[in-house]
């Protein structure tokens, strides 16, 4: 249907797009929202390795009507906002390069992540109109209490215990699912180069590495605005304005994770045993919690601390 070169081989818009389709319905009923890493993956193919953007559009096309078909229209839009079209747009920026004496100058990693944190903001604000205003939340969890309220009766105690604790989260479930859209994005980014390796298919571009992460800098002012909106909202009671900003600012504070889980990985690539390092880590974040909060801080102090800067430093007078 398309010309394709030999790198291109594996990049077939309408099987790409119903591959992702398929991982997407068959996974979501085993593993949720972790789906979207493996859905993604396809897409990220296409958009890097198919030259007309035009291409993209009979991917984008069935793979919609297919997750429709085998999941219906409400997980399809999750399936639009999560998978579909960041997994073809951002693709299309990362590879677009401007040629200055004959070298390539690539789209900016720093600007591809502001966009992809833009993208967060508005894919919360319209999960948050669909979950508030159209009343799903709301349905979900008198749905998920009935079938709660069955479990035996020696086990009522935990579920009341849950059910406190899901009352006050689930408010906050659109900025928190955004917030792992963000992460389902960076391991599949990471994940994508691989499954070109894999194939020896020529990547398009320089690898988007998690130690060159940056942030750009409205991030921080975004993230300053909306956490006072929210801490104002809360001291002054407003529940309303109080979700929609704490929603807002959840997928800003994955953001501020990921840029320091970059500066974690920058350190672990100068030490010796890179790769037990980061597993050591990794497993110390899973088990304690308070971690996330290092990370954070790392990622908002970044700009004044500059560590990667030091890092980098201190290893090259070593």
């Amino acid at each position: 249907m398309f010309n394709f070169t030999k790198n291109q081989r594996f990049s077939h818009p309408l099987l790409g797009g119903l591959l992702s389709a398929l991982l997407f319905s068959f996974l979501w009923r085993l593993m949720g929202d972790f789906s979207t890493i493996f859905a993604i993956i396809p897409l990220f193919t296409l958009g890097l390795m198919t030259p007309e953007p035009k291409h993209l559009a009979p991917a984008f096309g069935v793979s919609l009507l297919a997750v429709a078909l085998f999941l219906g229209i409400e997980n399809t839009l999750g399936y639009a906002l999560y998978v579909g079209i960041p997994g073809l747009v951002l693709p299309y920026f990362a590879r677009q390069c401007q040629s200055e004496k004959g070298k390539k100058i690539w789209y900016p990693l720093e600007r591809l992540v502001g966009m992809l944190a833009f993208y967060a903001l508005i894919s919360t604000t319209v999960l948050m109109l669909v979950w508030h205003f159209f009343g799903i939340g709301e349905k979900n969890l008198e749905t998920l209490s009935s079938s709660l309220k069955q479990v035996p009766l020696e086990a009522q105690d935990q579920v009341a215990l849950l059910m406190t604790y899901l009352k006050l989260l689930w408010p906050y479930i659109p900025g928190i699912s955004t917030a792992l859209f963000v992460f389902m994005v960076a391991i599949a980014t990471s994940l994508t180069p691989k499954w070109f390796k894999a194939h020896k298919v020529d990547f398009p571009r320089p690898l988007l590495l998690l130690s060159e992460l940056y942030l750009p800098w409205w991030c921080w002012k975004v993230f300053a605005a909306v956490g006072v909106a929210w801490a104002i909202a809360l001291q002054f009671e407003m529940p309303a304005l109080q979700h929609a900003f704490g929603n807002l600012l959840v997928p800003l504070v994955a953001l501020f994770i990921l840029q320091g889980l970059s500066i974690v990985t920058t350190f672990a690539k100068k030490q010796k045993n890179t790769q037990m390092l980061l597993v050591i880590f990794y497993g110390f974040v899973l088990v304690f919690g308070w971690t996330l909060l290092v990370l954070i801080l790392a990622g908002l102090l970044e700009p004044w601390l500059d560590l990667r800067t030091r890092l980098t430093q201190r290893k090259e007078k070593e």
